[in-house]
């Protein structure tokens, strides 16, 4: 169920749905699930802002949840910092700077 969930939210964010249509969606998405794609952003965004905040990725779900938006936001201009600070994470993430204290 969780994964059919993960690949609706996907799908609508993907493709634009009417007005009517997200409302009926969600309303079935939160009788089912008790919770609606809106909640489902509202989470992710506050979940980016801690992991912002931190500075740095801690795992792959995290990694996933900063991948996915920053490919969301990609082309748009006006979100080129907020993209730039999570491009900025990911290759942190994936190329992880050595500890000083490794080196001794």
């Amino acid at each position: 169920m969780r994964m059919l969930y993960k690949e609706t939210n996907l799908m609508v964010r993907e493709m634009y749905l009417p007005d009517p249509l997200m409302d009926k969606l969600n309303q079935i998405l939160t009788e089912k699930f008790k919770y609606s794609l809106v909640d489902v952003a509202a989470a992710e965004k506050d979940e980016i802002q801690k992991i912002l905040k931190r500075g740095r990725i801690r795992n792959d779900r995290e990694y996933e949840l900063i991948k996915n938006k920053e490919d969301e936001i990609y082309d748009d201009d006006s979100q080129f910092d907020y993209a730039e600070s999570l491009r900025n994470l990911l290759a942190d993430y994936e190329c992880p700077k050595p500890h000083p204290s490794s080196s001794k």
